[in-house]
């Protein structure tokens, strides 16, 4: 997968507390101000894949028509919860204010992410709603990763399971961590008044029904969701390198843009 060309990427350092917070924007030609994709990688809250997330950034600009920011947020061990979340809270607010500039819509901001940074997107849009914003117009979940059960019929039918765990008690060392809301969105007391939800899993993902499980509460407390199952659909299949794997990623990007455009002409 490469890179896009006609997509212009910059790089920024949001300010923080806790040192900064890396976000790199990329911009598709053509008069804005465009919707904006704030995206959070996978890596399973231990690793970075900054060239594989590089092209796949510029793929979604250019394929969605809208401004994607995607985040580098710390990572475990060395940087456990809640580092991950807050940076990931800080880029939005930041993106919030700063849309502008970058010939983004601030009515229109759109969090997901892919695993782990599916999660974090879920996660922020409670953080959003726990602190009055920003506001944000969707969410979109692509496999999440939840924590919780360990022995779902996906996680023993699809195996690999391992690095999952690993990557999870990495993250959240301390058990109230790992129960904490904003560790494991599934845990809120309430998912009310939450952002219009798309999500996909994989028929084949460990992590199938534990986002499908997601998706149930979420409609189940009146948000709006779609949700789709990908046959054959491994885990990873959006940033997949292998042939096999194309035909997906361009037909959910294709829902993907369909959203982000659903919820740009209804901006206010």
């Amino acid at each position: 997968m490469a890179a896009k060309p006609g997509i212009t990427a910059e790089r920024h350092l949001i300010s923080t507390d806790s040192g900064g917070v890396p976000v790199a924007t990329y911009r598709p030609a053509g008069a804005g101000p465009l919707p904006v994709l704030v995206y959070f990688p996978g890596g399973r809250f231990r690793y970075r894949f900054s060239a594989l997330y590089d092209a796949f950034c510029s793929y979604l600009a250019a394929a969605c028509e809208c401004v994607v920011v995607c985040a580098d947020y710390r990572l475990a061990p060395a940087a456990p919860f809640p580092a991950a979340p807050n940076d990931c809270y800080e880029a939005l607010r930041w993106v919030s204010l700063n849309a502008a500039s970058f010939g983004g819509d601030p009515r229109c901001i759109v969090v997901g992410g892919d695993s782990a940074g599916a999660t974090l997107a879920a996660v922020v849009c409670l953080m959003a709603k726990d602190r009055g914003g920003p506001s944000i117009a969707g969410q979109i979940l692509a496999y999440p990763f939840l924590g919780g059960d360990m022995e779902t019929p996906s996680r023993l039918e699809f195996g690999n399971v391992a690095d999952f765990i690993n990557g999870w008690r990495a993250y959240t060392p301390r058990p109230e961590d790992a129960s904490h809301p904003w560790a494991t969105p599934a845990n809120a007391p309430s998912l009310e008044d939450l952002p219009p939800a798309l999500i996909f899993t994989g028929a084949c993902d460990p992590l199938r029904d534990e986002g499908e499980s997601f998706a149930a509460k979420l409609s189940a407390d009146g948000n709006g969701v779609a949700h789709f199952r990908i046959a054959n659909g491994a885990h990873g299949f959006l940033t997949s390198l292998k042939p096999e794997d194309e035909d997906i990623r361009q037909a959910v990007v294709k829902l993907i843009a369909a959203e982000i455009r659903k919820r740009f002409i209804s901006a206010p």
